[in-house]
């Protein structure tokens, strides 16, 4: 048996480190090992560990803990949960082999980048985006999860999109299909009939599914970010999807062009290539952009 379960209270920093202060009800049950997970994002990544075997009781306060470690890269290694009486004195040991295979929605936070993509192989299969849809003729706009086919040239489908979930939508109007006009960034779109969609899965010939195959493909996802390098400082900016189109979600934050040559920090216009830096936000003059070696 498998739940989808939304946490209640909120994180709090202990002493050692770890983060507590998360909980939620589930109905007693006996599961075998790994046949019960948990899916958490880091970083923008996201991750599935497996618990170990366990039974859960009425009327019974358990600690679930996972532990991992964070490599250089920011990644999540060694993950693996465990499930016992409540306490804080032992530590779970073991490696995190449990493979994704299921695409849950709960599982985006959307902290990192408004659009997200699944991965075989090293290479993208399907885009999740939260965006907002609108047709032309304003008969319909809301906010939308859709999740779109990538092709073998790593460029998303848009005419091929799926609506999950539109959350601010309680009617059964889920499901829906998107097909966006390129040439005019319009919207076609027809209603769905469902409850949102909590999952998907990538098949054998790497096309969305809302059943599980027979056979669905191990993959990866994460966050859909612009990493941009310069002068040994890398910056990570969060991607927004607006119709067709693919925006920086945040000003840019470079003190040098692309080829290392670098800005200055100046206080008035009509001087050279520069930057003016009000708090985190940054201002470059038109000399800067003429350059053409600003954008990442």
């Amino acid at each position: 048996m498998r739940q989808i379960l939304s946490l209640f209270g909120k994180w709090k920093e202990q002493d050692d480190g770890t983060l507590t202060g998360k909980e939620f009800i589930i109905i007693p049950q006996t599961h075998p090992n790994s046949n019960q997970a948990f899916t958490l994002e880091w970083n923008g990544k996201i991750y599935t560990c497996s618990m170990s075997s366990a039974t859960v009781k009425s009327d019974t306060e358990l600690e679930i803990r996972i532990d991992a470690l964070q490599s250089t890269s920011k990644a999540l290694t060694g993950i693996v949960a465990n499930i016992k009486e409540w306490s804080f004195n032992e530590k779970a040991t073991g490696e995190n082999d449990y493979n994704i295979t299921a695409v849950h929605t709960a599982s985006f936070s959307f902290s990192t980048s408004d659009v997200y993509r699944v991965y075989y192989q090293g290479n993208p299969i399907a885009e999740v985006c939260r965006e907002y849809l609108q047709t032309d003729d304003k008969t319909f706009g809301s906010k939308a999860i859709v999740v779109y086919p990538v092709l073998d040239n790593e460029q998303t489908d848009l005419t091929k999109g799926v609506v999950l979930q539109l959350p601010d939508k309680a009617a059964l109007i889920h499901g829906g299909s998107v097909c966006w006009d390129t040439q005019n960034s319009s919207l076609n779109y027809t209603a769905g009939h469902s409850k949102p969609i909590e999952k998907f899965y990538i098949d054998n010939n790497k096309n969305i599914v809302f059943e599980k195959p027979a056979t669905a493909l191990s993959i990866n996802v994460s966050s859909y970010t612009i990493r941009d390098l310069r002068s040994g400082i890398l910056e990570t900016y969060p991607i927004v999807k607006i119709g067709t189109q693919y925006w920086m979600k945040e000003d840019l934050r470079a003190t040098c062009y692309q080829n290392r040559k670098p800005l200055s920090s100046i206080d008035e216009l009509g001087k050279e290539a520069g930057y003016f830096k009000y708090g985190n936000v940054f201002f470059y003059n038109g000399e800067a952009l003429l350059d053409g070696e600003l954008a990442p």
